[in-house]
């Protein structure tokens, strides 16, 4: 089932502007694998849960595996989360994750966009927020702008490799995110038990 989450983001974004307190709000529904690939759909390729990326018992993240588009190893997929943004009042979003892979693959976030607010009026995609082979978790993270006729965007995530003949591959992803502000802070992510578990909450 699709989630259609009419939220005003454009609210939250004005708060900040504002200098007011603000929560670094995440749109997307499971978005560290807590309750398993539910609100997740695999486009290209295949998925398992694995450990999580900062140890925590009470969270997982996934392992993809790449299949073969044409002679290329692809590996995709897509939040089922569908956000509603108006994009003639908020001109960007915030995308981040953790990921890791010692592949020679791009590791890459950006959004669908459509029309309507109930994402079924696509229309375009959205610039990429791109990064590389990183054999230890690492974050990426970063804008992503709005055309003006947006009104909702869904969250899509996938691996290509670097350069051609790059054999089949594997990849884990954690902690994704999408949001008005920035999930990066200083403090880093909030504790289990000692562990690191939890994209912060808090602007500090």
């Amino acid at each position: 089932m699709i989630d259609v989450r009419p939220l005003m983001v454009w609210l939250v974004s004005g708060a900040v502007a504002l200098g007011g307190p603000a929560a670094a709000q995440n749109l997307i529904e499971n978005p560290e694998f807590d309750t398993g690939s539910a609100g997740w759909q695999i486009q290209t390729g295949t998925l398992e849960l694995v450990p999580d990326s900062g140890g925590c018992l009470l969270s997982q993240a996934i392992e993809g595996a790449s299949a073969s588009t044409g002679s290329i190893q692809y590996f995709s997929f897509a939040s089922e989360t569908c956000v509603t943004v108006d994009g003639s009042v908020v001109d960007r979003l915030e995308a981040g994750g953790m990921y890791r892979t010692e592949a020679g693959v791009w590791a890459r976030l950006y959004l669908q966009l459509f029309t309507d607010a109930g994402c079924q009026a696509h229309f375009g995609w959205s610039a990429v927020v791109a990064d590389g082979t990183a054999p230890a978790w690492e974050r990426i993270s970063g804008p992503i702008a709005l055309s003006p006729e947006t009104r909702s965007v869904r969250l899509h995530v996938d691996n290509n490799p670097m350069a051609a003949g790059e054999p089949p591959f594997t990849v884990e992803w954690d902690r994704l995110y999408l949001g008005p502000v920035p999930e990066l802070f200083l403090d880093g992510f909030e504790t289990e038990a000692g562990s690191t578990c939890r994209w912060s909450d808090r602007l500090d």
